[in-house]
C-alpha cells in the first residue's frame, strides 16, 4: 500500500510539473531570478548548475550578463517579441554599457532567438549571431540534445580568441573590427552552405568538427582568427561589480539587434 502511495505521488509530481511549462505565457514570463532560466523542465539541475557556473564566469571576467531562457511554446507570437520583451523587462546587461545578451529557445517547437543589447551590436552583428546560431546551437537543439547547445553558446564567450576579439579598443579600431568581422562570417556562411550541401552524406560540416575537437576552434575561426580553443577567464574588457549570486538586471536595453527564427 505505501509503495502505491509513493507511486501515485510521482505521477501527480510528473503531472504537475508538465501543467506547470504548458501554462507558461511566454510573453508574461516570470522574472528572471538566474542565468539559466528554464520554464520547460527540459535541464536537469546539474545541467542547469553548470550552465550557470559559466554565465557566472562570463559575468566576473566581462561584465557581460548572458541570459537563458527555455519555455514550451511561442502560443502564436513571434520568438522575436518575446525575447525583446523579456531582455528589456529583466534589464539585462550593465545600464551604461547595454551589454546583454539573451538566448531564447521555444523546446516544443525547437525555435531560437539571440537578443544583442545595444552595446554590443557592434562586437556581435546580426549575422555573426545567426552563425552562432546555425553552427553551435541548432545542431544541438535539433537531436533534442538542448543543455549541449546552451553550453556552446556560453563557451563561445570563455573561448580565448574571442575573449581577445572582444577586448577593448578605440571607436575606430571597433568600427574596423566590426567590418572584418561582418565579412569574414559572411564569407564563412556562404562556404558553410556550400559544404552542408556537399556533405550531407558525409556528415557535419569541417566548421562543426573544428568546434568538436580538443585543440581547435570554430570559435577562432567565425571570428576570423584562429585560436587555440582553450578557455579562460582573462582579456576581457572590464569586470562585473556585482557579486556571484542570483540573476540581478542592471539597466540593460536592446533595440532587437541578433538573429533567430
Amino acid at each position: 500500500m505505501k509503495k502505491i502511495g509513493i507511486f501515485i505521488l510521482g505521477i501527480l509530481a510528473l503531472v504537475s510539473n508538465s501543467s506547470s511549462a504548458s501554462s507558461i505565457d511566454p510573453m508574461n514570463l516570470p522574472k528572471f531570478e538566474h542565468f539559466v532560466n528554464d520554464y520547460s523542465n527540459t535541464l536537469s539541475i546539474e545541467q542547469k548548475e553548470e550552465l550557470e557556473q559559466l554565465a557566472h564566469q562570463i559575468e566576473s571576467s566581462s561584465g557581460y550578463q548572458v541570459v537563458t531562457v527555455l519555455f514550451p511554446h511561442r502560443e502564436g507570437n513571434e520568438l522575436f517579441d518575446i525575447a525583446l520583451k523579456a531582455f528589456n523587462e529583466n534589464k539585462i546587461g550593465d545600464k551604461k554599457r547595454n551589454d546583454g545578451l539573451l538566448l531564447a529557445i521555444a523546446t516544443e517547437e525547437k525555435k531560437i532567438r539571440i537578443v544583442v543589447g545595444y552595446g554590443l551590436e557592434d562586437k556581435i552583428p546580426d549575422l555573426l549571431a545567426k552563425q552562432i546560431i546555425e553552427t553551435l546551437i541548432r545542431p544541438e537543439v535539433n537531436n533534442g540534445n538542448f543543455h549541449q547547445g546552451i553550453k556552446n553558446f556560453y563557451s563561445f564567450f570563455l573561448d580565448e580568441s574571442v575573449q581577445n576579439q572582444f577586448s577593448d579598443q578605440s571607436s575606430e579600431e571597433d568600427d574596423l573590427r566590426s567590418q572584418m568581422i561582418f565579412l569574414g562570417v559572411y564569407t564563412i556562411f556562404l562556404l558553410l552552405l556550400i559544404i552542408r550541401g556537399s556533405s550531407r552524406k558525409g556528415g557535419r560540416s569541417s566548421i562543426r568538427n573544428r568546434w568538436d575537437r580538443r585543440n581547435n576552434s570554430t570559435l577562432g575561426s567565425i571570428l576570423g582568427g584562429g585560436g587555440s580553443g582553450s578557455s579562460s577567464s582573462g582579456g576581457w574588457s572590464s569586470g562585473s561589480s556585482r557579486g556571484r549570486g542570483g540573476f540581478s538586471g542592471g539597466g540593460g536595453r536592446s533595440g532587437g539587434g541578433g538573429a533567430g527564427d
